[in-house]
């Protein structure tokens, strides 16, 4: 993981011990979010050192993740990711490390009401076309 000006100068720079680091999300100044785009997959906060400060990766069962391509932290603390070979988007609550809500039917990719095929992104939309997670583009 690299940070880097739009300059192009390397800011902080760390390696971390996963198989496949997925859009990193800055959640504060030393605080990160990334999914591990792999089978089991994860998802880890992180901070420049590389140190793990939180991670959700269960290795079997509904509740694990196959090659979660994107995750955010939500306004009300929750982190949702996309699990793109589970054909969902969930919802987890860091504290249990359980999935409290998903869209799509795990493992049965399709289209229409609550199907979905490969989810790779989503945002949070509320009431108005205002996109929390990302301020200044929505």
């Amino acid at each position: 993981m690299d940070e880097v000006t739009r300059a192009g100068k390397l800011v902080w720079s760390t390696h971390l011990p996963i198989a496949y680091p997925s859009d990193p999300q800055q959640l504060g100044p030393n605080r990160y979010l990334v999914a591990d785009y792999s089978r089991p997959g994860g998802i880890y906060e992180f901070d420049r050192s590389g140190k793990i400060l939180w991670s959700y990766h269960p290795a079997s069962g509904n509740r694990m993740l196959d090659h979660p391509s994107l995750a955010e932290r939500l306004p009300n603390g929750l982190i949702a990711a996309n699990d793109d070979y589970r054909d969902r988007v969930v919802v987890i609550d860091p504290r249990t490390r359980r999935i409290v809500w998903q869209y799509g039917r795990t493992d049965r990719p399709g289209t229409g009401p609550n199907r979905l095929k490969i989810p790779d992104g989503f945002d949070l939309l509320e009431p108005g076309g205002v996109t929390p997670t990302h301020p200044n583009t929505g």
